[in-house]
């Protein structure tokens, strides 16, 4: 029994150390995946999160060889080739990669561009809505300040319309003092409503415009980079092949030119987001627009009203 107990926790701990293992082995394991995927690909399409991946250059790229798959650095570095045929190789390999690229570059941007979808008719707070709501909010505030007056002496003109109004309102009438707390309720609600609305739609607008600025130039830069990059590259290996002398693995962070593809490709998904939030904060447009404030504008022409048949009776 003792060697039992003594022996049990060193077994706990075996167990311990085995899923630790396992678990590091499967991490490993489905790095390596990504990596040989990534591996598979263009190295034109290289972008900087690949580098967790440890891929030091365009070398280390699989191709295809007589159906076989070799790195690119088993091509231009065999001693089994001559230089002739490693030129040609190596030739036929940097046209596949970019003709691969135009085609991914051509179909990122356009499924980019039809999911985006048309501009959408972008319905803006009107001025005059929001011209009469200061106004409506400036007569409330003066409501408020005449009729609750007690801190200071008005002088004049002022002080008998303070008197008048206190005169004549009966402040027993629940409907008035009803009215009067759901204005300003209402006024507080259609400021939020509108700042809800007026956000979305600027934000939705500045991306949109910034997109079509972008749109315009992104073909463009995105091949200017590609062109420059592909030519550097070519040149390098086509001009070491021939000095047949020993030279360096390009680096890959004179290859990749799929940043900009995927910056754009961020933007749109950005944009998309923004579109969906419009689409959403439409009902705050309706609710400001319509029921909102036809309700402030029935409150505060039904104080006013109130005031002035109180004056007059």
């Amino acid at each position: 029994m003792n060697e039992v107990v003594e022996n049990a926790p060193f077994q706990e701990d075996v167990v311990e150390v085995k899923k630790e293992e396992t678990s590091e082995s499967q991490i490993d394991i489905e790095k390596k995946t990504i990596k040989n995927n990534i591996l598979l690909g263009n190295p034109f399409m290289y972008v900087a999160e690949y580098k967790a991946y440890e891929i030091d250059s365009i070398e280390d790229y699989f191709v295809k060889y007589k159906r076989e798959t070799k790195s690119f650095g088993d091509i231009v570095r065999s001693v089994d080739f001559r230089k002739g045929k490693k030129k040609r190789l190596t030739k036929k390999i940097f046209e596949h990669w970019k003709n691969d690229y135009l085609i991914t570059m051509t179909k990122s941007l356009n499924d980019d561009i039809r999911r985006l979808g048309a501009r959408p008719e972008i319905k803006r707070v009107h001025g005059a809505l929001t011209f009469f709501l200061l106004l409506i909010t400036l007569l409330y505030a003066g409501l408020i300040f005449i009729t609750f007056q007690t801190f200071f002496e008005l002088p004049g003109f002022f002080a008998s319309v303070v008197d008048i109004i206190k005169a004549s309102l009966n402040f027993d009438n629940y409907l008035f003092v009803g009215v009067s707390l759901l204005l300003g309720v209402l006024i507080i609600l259609a400021y939020f409503l509108k700042f809800k609305y007026s956000s979305a739609v600027n934000n939705l607008r500045r991306s949109y415009d910034r997109n079509d600025r972008v749109l315009e130039a992104s073909k463009n830069r995105i091949m200017t980079d590609f062109t420059h990059k592909f030519k550097e590259v070519y040149k390098y290996y086509m001009r070491n092949i021939k000095k047949n002398d020993f030279f360096i693995p390009f680096g890959m962070e004179g290859v990749g030119a799929g940043e900009r593809i995927t910056a754009f490709s961020s933007m749109v998904e950005k944009t998309a987001a923004l579109k969906e939030k419009y689409d959403k904060s439409k009902i705050f447009y309706t609710l400001f627009k319509f029921p909102v404030f036809l309700l402030v504008v029935c409150s505060i022409l039904f104080i006013i009203g109130y005031i002035i048949y109180s004056y007059i009776k």
